[in-house]
């Protein structure tokens, strides 16, 4: 099992990329802040300006008023006739400059077969409800991504300093040869 972290550089050098949950324009989550928290804050806001109210089942405000049963067809809508979330005019979500993955495994076991009908089986129902959930922690690895500049600022500057003086001499070298060319020229015609 392996745990990813990626550090993004930001605006600068990439796409922008939110540092918290201020670098966005609303976000109800109370958690580190996540993509898909920022478009269920978008979908709130949405549901606040179509509505008048704002979807229970999701984060929200504490003054903020609930749909009630009338209006969750109106909640519903939201995402019949707006689908693509992130291309909502006021729904900024860049991604997490620092985001953490982790991989999961997960194993599961089938009912026995003289539990397929479980509910007229006494010993079915019980072990049902007594079964576990087993979480194990295993060692695990953990890789880190860092984004670095390609072309640093210090590469331009030197770069643009190369190219400066390749060009100033080149020019300074061309002139040369050009009044050598009008002088041979100049001393041949003067000549005949």
């Amino acid at each position: 099992q392996e745990s990813f972290t990626r550090l993004r550089l930001g605006s600068l050098f990439s796409m922008a990329c939110a540092r918290s949950t201020e670098d966005v324009n609303s976000f109800y989550s109370s958690g580190a802040y996540t993509i898909e928290a920022c478009f269920r804050s978008c979908y709130q806001d949405m549901a606040q300006k179509l509505c008048g109210c704002m979807d229970p089942r999701y984060n929200m405000p504490a003054n903020a008023r609930k749909c009630d049963l009338e209006k969750f067809d109106c909640c519903e809508s939201i995402v019949r006739l707006h689908v693509d979330i992130s291309s909502w005019k006021n729904c900024f979500c860049p991604p997490p400059c620092d985001e953490r993955q982790f991989s999961v495994i997960m194993t599961s076991r089938a009912i026995a077969d003289d539990c397929a009908n479980f509910s007229e089986n006494e010993t079915c129902v019980n072990n049902l409800l007594e079964s576990e959930i087993e979480v194990v922690l295993s060692h695990s690895s953990h890789i880190i991504y860092i984004e670095n500049p390609a072309f640093p600022l210090m590469k331009v500057i030197v770069n643009m300093g190369g190219y400066g003086g390749l060009l100033c001499g080149f020019c300074i070298i061309v002139f040369c040869e050009l009044i050598t060319l009008l002088w041979i020229i100049y001393t041949s015609v003067c000549k005949k």
